[in-house]
């Protein structure tokens, strides 16, 4: 979770510190060219480096995740960032494999990059992304991953082993893109991969995750591991925020209450910070899906008065991992 093309002097290692930290170290001395698995080039720096194009980065993302007695359901809203400027809705941002039931992924935070919008002004940036495919997709790279190792369920999966891929893979594309890397763009990106699969035998959800993360001085991606949640049948029904979670605690959970939720919304997080959450046994596929489009929903809303790192919005996507095969399209 490079070919380099005459911007800058760079060069990069790849450190491990300890099992779950992968570092990828950039040091800015010597240039970088991937040949059978080494690094070494060298490439001149421009005095002088300006873009004439949009960037086309692209972010965003709330993702809730909340067990039921009918199995796991996934929301996330379907609005993009891009450039940290303009809100794209109607994205797909779950994630299917093809090879494995009862499963999706998704990415919060950097998910890629389009490409770069030449000519930038008065373009239509939103019906340009909608006809265009990102030339470096995190999300398909985890997804390609996920499905060439499909035999593994989710509690067994590596994912440490996915995370150093996708590091190595975005690794590979900012060698290729200078112009995209985080020392001289000033990017400091972050990605958040998240993976849920249920099985209808054991009645148990289970949700893992990983990060990757641009070093605040622009010159490293670390990589660590997060989520390793599982839910079972008595397990409390507590719902699962990815994306945002700063942002949903610090300013749309206090005032939650004040905003038009359903009344299971309200019995389980009206009075936050005290919570009432039920058995998994006991919660039903529909209260599942209030709670999680409330918040969603309610996070949409704040951004309006108070602005979200990235935007929330567009309508909602909503799917079960349940006792079908194939992740089944819910709504309200």
């Amino acid at each position: 979770m490079w070919v380099a093309r005459s911007i800058a002097q760079i060069s990069f290692e790849i450190v491990i510190r300890g099992s779950d930290n992968p570092k990828m170290r950039l040091n800015a001395i010597a240039a970088a060219l991937l040949i059978g698995g080494l690094l070494a080039a060298s490439i001149r720096l421009h005095s002088a480096f300006k873009l004439e194009a949009l960037s086309m980065h692209s972010d965003g993302t709330l993702v809730i995740m909340a067990a039921s007695q009918d199995g796991l359901v996934v929301a996330s809203d379907s609005r993009q960032t891009i450039d940290n400027a303009t809100f794209c809705d109607g994205a797909e941002k779950l994630l299917e494999p093809a090879r494995r039931d009862r499963f999706l992924l998704a990415v919060t935070g950097r998910r890629g990059f389009y490409p770069s919008l030449q000519f930038a002004l008065g373009q239509d940036v939103c019906g340009y992304i909608k006809h265009t495919s990102r030339e470096f997709d995190l999300g398909e790279v985890a997804k390609k991953y996920v499905e060439a190792d499909a035999a593994v369920d989710l509690a067994s999966f590596d994912l440490l082993a996915l995370s150093n891929n996708c590091v190595r893979e975005l690794r590979d594309y900012l060698l290729a893109n200078p112009h995209r890397q985080p020392i001289f763009s000033g990017d400091k990106f972050s990605s958040t991969v998240v993976l849920a699969s249920y099985d209808p035998a054991t009645r148990t959800a289970i949700i893992r995750s990983f990060e990757i993360a641009v070093s605040p001085d622009g010159t490293a991606l670390n990589t660590k591991l997060g989520l390793n949640e599982t839910f079972g049948p008595d397990d409390f029904a507590e719902p699962i925020a990815i994306g945002e979670q700063v942002y949903l605690t610090k300013q749309v959970l206090p005032a939650l209450k004040d905003h038009p939720i359903s009344a299971t919304t309200r019995q389980q997080l009206g009075d936050f910070p005290n919570v009432n959450f039920p058995r998994v046994k006991d919660q039903s596929l529909q209260q599942a899906i209030e709670v999680a489009a409330d918040l969603i929903e309610a996070a949409s809303r704040m951004t309006e008065t108070v602005p979200a790192a990235s935007g929330i919005g567009g309508p909602l996507d909503i799917r079960l991992l349940g006792d079908e095969p194939r992740p089944v399209r819910q709504t309200r």
